[in-house]
């Protein structure tokens, strides 16, 4: 009977040996589609699971927004010294329920796409600016400035 009792222990302990690493994936604005190795997962705020066996594979994600620039990154794996501090303390127990590495959160600010208008408007006062300077140092005249302006805003 005795023996047992042994093997339910050891077959919990491997069955929790098993657990996984949790990868936190936020983003500013939060709702944006995640995909991990080019599988939707989940919309931010979202958390991804990586099974313990997995931690040292790659895996690549991707955060899209409709209106906003998408953004490529990668899940970042690292030595989490607490738990190879308490693995030493507790004569490697630790080290049979919990990995030694954690996966780094992440944080992706989205930057909005900008509409074509907004685009439109930022070159023509980019060109406006440009045309000022010349004017501003005399590479051009006042009728010259003033022809080549009502061009450009006559062209918007």
């Amino acid at each position: 009977m005795r023996w047992r009792s042994s093997l339910s222990v050891i077959l919990l302990s491997f069955s929790l040996a098993g657990c996984s690493e949790t990868a936190v994936i936020r983003s500013g604005p939060t709702g944006a589609d995640v995909y991990v190795n080019d599988q939707l997962v989940g919309r931010t705020p979202v958390q991804y699971l990586v099974p313990r066996d997995r931690l040292e594979q790659a895996f690549q994600v991707r955060i899209e927004k409709q209106g906003y620039e998408p953004v490529a990154t990668s899940l970042h794996t690292q030595l989490a010294r607490g738990r190879v501090t308490g693995a030493v303390f507790t004569l490697g127990i630790l080290a049979i329920f919990r990995s030694m590495y954690f996966i780094e959160p992440i944080f992706v600010q989205l930057e909005a796409v900008p509409s074509p208008q907004e685009e439109r408007d930022r070159q023509l006062g980019e060109s406006l600016r440009n045309l000022r300077a010349l004017h501003d140092t005399g590479q051009i005249s006042d009728q010259e400035y003033r022809r080549r302006q009502e061009e450009l805003l006559q062209a918007k």
